[in-house]
């Protein structure tokens, strides 16, 4: 008997593999440094009840420990908006960030975006990239 593959839900679903590279430079009390730190996570592209694709998932950092993230994917485009990152809203955390086609099969994500900002210890500005690739789907209910 042959073992037909099962329907997925949408050519977007499933499971993903991250990495986060972060580049950055910083003035801390008044010295100037520059740093790049890496990331890895997982994320799930998954549809909802209201047959809306959501991303949930999670980023392991050094200094954080876990960040749950969460966020929307459009069907239309693959593009992706963080809606939360370690349970605080997001605004614009990556300035492109997509889920990736190559001649009609989703082959992994990727995305750009900086942030800076000021705090009591000085200024920041990083530069994050993301990539990623899709280790399974998820079948249809």
């Amino acid at each position: 008997m042959v073992s037909l593959p099962k329907a997925q839900a949408d050519d977007y679903t499933g499971y993903y593999k991250v990495a986060i590279v972060i580049t950055g430079e910083e003035t801390y009390e008044g010295e100037f440094y520059t740093y790049q730190d890496g990331e890895t996570g997982r994320f799930r592209v998954y549809l909802n009840a209201n047959n809306k694709l959501r991303l949930r998932g999670y980023i392991d950092t050094a200094f954080d420990s876990r960040l749950l993230v969460r966020g929307r994917v459009k069907k239309s485009t693959g593009e992706i908006i963080l809606t939360s990152v370690g349970g605080e809203p997001v605004e614009t955390a990556f300035t492109v960030f997509k889920i990736l086609k190559r001649n009609g099969t989703v082959v992994g994500l990727k995305g750009f975006g900086e942030t800076s900002g000021e705090d009591e210890f000085g200024t920041y500005n990083d530069v994050s990239e993301i990539v990623g690739y899709k280790t399974r789907d998820i079948s249809a209910p």
